[in-house]
């Protein structure tokens, strides 16, 4: 819901002339740069909020272990410039947190002012949404606590997300809210978007919305070929109903989403998901019937629960003729999710080789650090076993179990992943994967972890072991 809220504080901006959507990111940022040099001036603002760059996520450089950041702020543009490119640039959709950065990074460039000032000047305190910061509420009596859920369906309270207020990622995810403060920015955005799109204009006379036929028209086309639309626009996923609505939940992971609305009249949704460790988010704007829904779960299930609720809502607001058994659909959705872990284990093991002993393990010791240097996985003999670290951090060590030849292992098992606050569905077997070499035939000095599940698993992420 964040990303909504700063596409909606870019338009603003770019109302009074701070910034022209459609500019290229360099001309506000000069260091700006991209791992394919020849998009370094040609990314654009708008690029960056549709996620059509088609340049790869890493959230596992800084995302932790119970909702630790494993980066600063100050990392974002040079982080950004290593990222590989996995599809054609604008020819698709493909989601992308650090773009969410650089915007806010170009808007306190212009203004002056920080992000969390930004948004409270010119969308908080306009809406009265008293409730609503990137920081949390210090009066925790009235706050919402975070939840994983283990096998057994059993909660365990993991550590609130510590993204927020001049921490990476205060853009991408950082914003606190209530319900009562959301109701107010929805119900405010839709009347300025059905507004500007009927008008042909960029404003609405009361309103401090500004250019929301930029922010909600189709930028990047999901994935894949659909009769009606599916796209992105700019902190909005549109889907064209009947259509799938959880494009970019975390369910998609887990098995096809469904078709919404069969039956019905056609309808336009504006929606998007939110997630993190221990919280889940949903919200459907239904511009044409004036309505919107928002959904939100203080806990990571097994499923995206908060997307399939969104949807049973809404089919019943529709009163959809043919509905789809979300009862029976979650319940199949968890049996997947409960399973993966074990499925990763049983993939892991069908691959192995037997008989490929490991080299002593003080061959493998080492701090081994990326290109630029902002992050490094300390391998380290604990014990008379290996196990290793992000960024050193004792609450990051895992054990490194040997797999085969100089490759280790790190899986664990699901109510492990849970404890630990870390997504469980989101990767495949080979993130769970260490695989040491030489390049200079001297001993082994290179670490490749395959972090990506959007790439080839071939093509892993490579540290250099330092010293």
């Amino acid at each position: 819901m964040s990303k909504a809220m700063v596409a909606a504080l870019a338009g603003i901006v770019a109302s009074t002339g701070g910034i022209d959507l459609y500019a290229s990111v360099q001309s506000y940022l000069p260091e700006f740069a991209c791992h394919e040099t020849s998009l370094d001036d040609q990314v654009t603002i708008i690029d960056l909020l549709s996620h059509r760059t088609g340049i790869t996520n890493f959230d596992p450089i800084w995302l932790g272990s119970h909702n630790s950041l494993l980066l600063g702020r100050d990392e974002t543009t040079k982080t950004f410039s290593t990222l590989k490119q996995n599809e054609p640039f604008r020819a698709s959709f493909l989601y992308n947190n650090w773009g969410y950065e650089l915007v806010a990074k170009i808007l306190e460039t212009v203004t002056g002012d920080p992000l969390h000032v930004l948004l409270h000047e010119k969308i908080f305190k306009p809406l009265q949404m008293t409730r609503t910061s990137t920081l949390w509420d210090l009066d925790e009596s009235n706050s919402a606590k975070s939840y994983g859920v283990q096998q057994d369906q059993t909660p365990v309270e993991i550590d609130r997300p510590e993204l927020g207020q001049g921490t990476l990622m205060e853009a991408a995810g950082g914003i606190k809210s209530t319900m009562e403060d959301l109701t107010r920015f929805y119900s405010s955005y839709i009347f300025a978007v059905n507004d500007q799109v009927i008008s042909g204009s960029n404003s609405t006379p009361g309103s401090i919305f500004h250019h929301c036929r930029d922010l909600v028209t189709n930028h990047a086309r999901f994935p894949g070929q659909s009769l009606r639309e599916q796209g992105y626009g700019a902190g909005w996923a549109r889907s064209q109903l009947p259509g799938q609505l959880g494009r970019i939940s975390l369910n998609p992971s887990i098995g096809s989403e469904p078709i919404v609305g069969k039956g019905s009249e056609s309808q336009l949704v504006l929606y998007h998901h939110g997630s993190m460790p221990g919280s889940t988010s949903c919200v459907y704007l239904i511009p044409e019937l004036d309505a919107f829904i928002v959904v939100l779960q203080n806990s990571l299930a097994p499923i995206d629960t908060a997307d399939f609720v969104s949807q049973h809502l809404l089919e019943g607001l529709l009163n959809t003729k043919i509905p789809n058994d979300n009862k029976q659909l979650a319940t199949d959705f968890t049996t997947i999710s409960l399973g993966h872990m074990d499925r990763l284990k049983r993939e892991l093991d069908m691959n192995m080789k037997i008989g490929a002993s490991p080299k002593p393990l003080a061959e493998y010791v080492g701090r081994y650090w990326n290109r630029i240097g902002n992050f490094f996985i300390e391998v380290s003999d604990r014990n008379g076993g290996l196990s290793m670290s992000f960024q050193g951090r004792p609450f990051e060590i895992f054990e490194l179990a040997h797999y085969h030849d100089d490759i280790f292992s790190w899986w664990m098992p699901y109510n492990e992943v849970t404890h630990r606050g870390r997504f469980i569905t989101d990767y495949l077997a080979s993130y769970y994967l260490i695989s040491f070499s030489s390049t200079d035939g001297e001993g082994l000095n290179c670490l490749k972890w395959a972090w990506n599940p959007n790439m080839n698993t071939d093509i892993g992420e490579f540290l250099s072991r330092e010293g």
